[in-house]
């Protein structure tokens, strides 16, 4: 079954020009699916200790967040694809948000991650 292409031009327009929020959220609506692939994506890479706090769900919510900044902040005029735009925004919400929930700081976990490769190599 071939997937329904919808014209989006018009709601783009207005949002750009009216700032309509009904326009913003159809276009939300309509990439809600890549913001669930973005969200996917990041699931093998939670560390353990997170994954006890960190849902499927919450990763969602971010890329979510990060969808609606990218509807909202995007220049068609910069000749970038639109999905381009919206998963940089959406993997860097779903990061940040990743960190706020990690107990510990990033410098942390940049020392153990550069010990964890120090012991495979030397394994």
């Amino acid at each position: 079954m071939k997937k329904k292409s919808i014209d989006l031009a018009p709601l783009w327009e207005k949002w750009r020009k009216h700032q309509d929020i009904e326009a913003r959220n159809a276009i939300v609506t309509v990439h809600l699916q890549l913001a669930a692939r973005t969200a996917n994506h990041f699931i093998p890479f939670i560390p353990r200790a997170t994954r006890q706090i960190l849902e499927r769900a919450d990763l969602e919510a971010a890329a979510h967040q990060g969808l609606i900044r990218a509807v909202t902040d995007y220049d068609p005029s910069r000749n970038t694809k639109f999905a381009t735009y919206a998963i940089t925004l959406m993997r860097g919400a779903i990061l940040e948000h990743m960190r706020r929930c990690d107990w510990a700081p990033r410098e942390i976990r940049q020392q153990q991650r550069a010990a964890n490769e120090k012991s495979a190599i030397g394994k």
